[in-house]
């Protein structure tokens, strides 16, 4: 009698623990108990670019998603290589923790996309992801722990957009040679990530010149990460001629250098 109590009772608690849960579209979500939501892992065969959710509705209630959680994506003993499959995370706009060796070891992941509100990335989280090239790290962000990027042998690039973080031991360690910090201008300064060409954290440190390029109503609209005053701006149609033609009254809208795009053939250098 006691061994079937024992049995009911393992039943009773799993059956709760899978009400306090959902997947959609290929991420599993679990109720944190507080009015917010955590990410706990998804589908291991799946091989595309997972979107993890801003919001989800787990018993009816509609939580916001703010972490990623422990081992996430990881092998549970963080042992042996992550067994999820994925190439890409876009990673939803309420997270603000990812948690300790939320993606160690998928191998697969080669671009994730972080939430402008992310403050902390934990210890080892994405340690080992070998085919990550970039990552893009928001003004948002607060704190790196540990081996957060270690072993992430492709990463190359860095791009910072804000002031710099608090980093943890070797966060960028045994990554790419010649990695690059890329970072805002007003940054590249000495009690923040240091001057052009010195080293941070083992990252060698340049200005990021260029912030956005887009397209929009058949103009280019380029924005400079700091001031323009200084800028020249440079045009040629052939690109082998070796002849460049000054533009004196570039149109300036917004801060951005607007260019028609109505030119079939136009190529635009900027230095200062």
């Amino acid at each position: 009698m006691k061994k079937i109590s024992y049995i009911l009772i393992a039943v009773l608690a799993t059956t709760a623990a899978l009400a306090n849960t959902v997947t959609m579209n290929h991420v599993t979500y679990q109720d944190n108990g507080d009015g917010t939501a955590s990410v706990i892992g998804g589908d291991e065969s799946f091989t595309g670019t997972l979107i993890i959710a801003d919001t989800v509705t787990i018993s009816g209630s509609n939580l916001n998603v703010t972490s990623i959680g422990n081992t996430a994506f990881a092998e549970s003993a963080i042992i042996d290589p992550s067994p999820y499959k994925f190439t890409g995370a876009n990673i939803g706009n309420n997270v603000t923790s990812i948690n300790n060796y939320a993606f160690y070891e998928c191998g697969s992941l080669r671009s994730v996309t972080l939430p402008d509100r992310l403050d902390t990335i934990g210890f080892g989280a994405f340690g080992n992801c070998r085919s990550l090239s970039s990552v893009t790290l928001p003004d948002s962000l607060n704190f790196i722990g540990d081996f957060a990027f270690f072993g992430c042998r492709s990463l190359s690039s860095v791009i910072f957009e804000g002031s710099a973080s608090t980093v943890g031991n070797v966060a960028f360690s045994s990554i790419a040679s010649g990695a690059q910090a890329l970072v805002l201008p007003q940054y590249a300064v000495a009690g923040q990530f240091g001057t052009p060409g010195s080293t941070w954290n083992g990252l060698t440190v340049v200005t990021k010149l260029i912030d956005t390029i887009a397209h929009e109503n058949s103009n280019l609209l380029i924005t400079f990460s700091g001031s323009i005053s200084n800028i020249t701006v440079e045009e040629t149609a052939d690109l082998t001629s070796g002849i460049w033609t000054t533009n004196h009254n570039p149109t300036v809208t917004n801060g951005s250098y607007q260019f028609p795009t109505t030119h079939t053939q136009r190529y635009y250098r900027f230095t200062n």
